[in-house]
């Protein structure tokens, strides 16, 4: 049986307008309530930007530490199985220029550990892009599920990318043809081994999609979701990137391999981005996050944590319910922002208010 991830004890120092939080959380669903600007976001942030050394809401660090403060830290206590007697402590502190962080006392320069510790599954208010924004968005979901199921993925994925600013650069550089050739077998080997890793977790997801759409008797097209690995199926990317040569020098850039990747969304055979509505691209997006969560515990059997922003102005009634009631049978640890929490204290194991920075426990 796979076990749930859950925070026993979060500390937070400097994330927005959290100056000092520390909270103890319940195992399963935790609701935080609050008016808008009160800090309830921010929780989130912090968690996330302990799992990959980064916000989901900015770019900027400047954001996010507090004004006038010289760093933020933020330090998790973690347990799996439900055994708070074994915990595994993750720190990171970073400033504006420099970041640091520790495992259990031990120091780490690689924020791919910390999000092996604390997988997260995210969904927050710009989360409908992931159906109707960019391909780099579906890419980055792709790489972050393949990373919690394939071991070796990371160390791939950094290879194929080496490999491709190379190409890249003597492409720009206009180097010689057959400067440019010695390089293919390099990148094609690790785009191979990319695509492969992907290709599984994908069939994987697949079908755990199929299954989360019957059950939660979603309220959106029957649509088909596919893997596009980057170039055409039935060709060899190495004889492609031979035969393309030309036309990549001309456009200053590689056209073909997993950098291109993407999700494809269908239904009845047309294009499905565009003409969904915003309410039914965001449950979608919320059952391919949920999907995505279902493969990890398959795969990893683990139950890592989910993070749900403001889930009741993101969804209607129903399947805020229907995504609760499944939630809550999981043994999942859930973290919920809302303005307004009446509705969910029933299902909570604990209900905290966020007011000016300040958490207090309600439940």
């Amino acid at each position: 049986m796979a076990k749930p991830l859950a925070i026993q004890r979060l500390a937070i120092t400097n994330v927005r307008n959290l100056k000092q939080v520390d909270l103890t959380p319940a195992p399963g669903i935790n609701v935080f309530t609050g008016a808008n600007g009160a800090g309830k976001t921010s929780l989130l942030e912090a968690i996330h930007i302990l799992s990959r050394g980064r916000s989901f809401r900015t770019r900027k660090i400047n954001d996010w530490i507090t004004r006038g403060e010289p760093t933020s830290r933020v330090v998790a206590q973690i347990s799996l199985n439900e055994t708070p007697e074994k915990l595994t402590r993750l720190g990171l502190e970073r400033d504006r220029n420099h970041w640091r962080a520790r495992i259990n006392g031990e120091s780490t320069s690689r924020f791919g550990d910390l999000s092996r510790e604390l997988p997260l599954i995210v969904f927050e208010p710009n989360a409908h892009d992931l159906i109707n924004g960019a391909p780099e968005q579906r890419r980055t979901f792709l790489d972050w599920g393949v990373f919690h199921v394939e071991q070796q993925y990371l160390q791939v994925w950094r290879r194929y990318q080496r490999s491709l600013r190379q190409r890249n650069v003597a492409i720009r550089e206009h180097a010689a043809k057959q400067v440019i050739q010695s390089l293919t077998p390099g990148i094609v080997q690790a785009a191979q081994a990319l695509d492969e890793m992907r290709h599984r977790f994908f069939a994987e997801l697949q079908q755990a999609y199929s299954e989360l759409t019957e059950q939660l008797e979603a309220d959106i097209p029957a649509v088909s979701i596919n893997y596009h690995r980057g170039w055409p199926a039935e060709q060899s990317l190495y004889e492609l990137l031979e035969k393309e040569l030309v036309k990549d020098m001309e456009s200053g850039y590689t056209r073909f391999g997993p950098h291109r990747a993407d999700i494809g969304m269908q239904h009845e055979q047309r294009q499905l981005r565009g003409w969904l509505s915003r309410g039914q691209q965001k449950l979608m997006a919320l059952l391919m996050l949920l999907s995505q969560h279902e493969t990890w515990k398959t795969s990893n059997q683990i139950i890592p944590i989910i993070l749900l922003d403001d889930l009741y102005s993101e969804l209607d009634e129903m399947h805020n319910q229907k995504v609760l009631n499944l939630l809550a049978e999981s043994r999942t640890q859930v973290w919920i922002t809302t303005a307004d929490g009446r509705s969910l204290t029933e299902s909570a194991g604990k209900v905290f208010h966020v007011e000016q920075g300040q958490v207090q426990v309600h439940k």
